[in-house]
């Protein structure tokens, strides 16, 4: 199993980044702010799990949902990825 590793991009509210994930293949996300609060649109396209310095998104099954990172830390900063995930 390879682990690929992404770092994000400080993103501004309400900017959207888009990042292309492979059905099974677990990624190592790092959001702009941690620790972050996850909400995504749809948990049947993408997991999103903690590994302590980094999140850990595997996607589930072919399709597109957003994410919200939001700061615990600075509340109101917030960044939205739309994750892609092709088979």
């Amino acid at each position: 199993m390879r682990l690929l590793v992404m770092l994000a991009v400080a993103g501004a509210v309400g900017t959207t980044t888009q990042q292309t994930l492979v059905v099974g293949e677990p990624v190592a996300f790092v959001p702009a702010a941690r620790p972050a609060t996850v909400v995504c649109d749809d948990l049947s396209i993408v997991r999103v799990d903690d590994a302590g310095t980094y999140l850990r998104l595997t996607g589930l099954k072919p399709g597109a949902t957003a994410c919200s990172f939001s700061s615990l830390l600075a509340p109101g900063q917030r960044a939205i990825y739309r994750f892609v995930v092709v088979p």
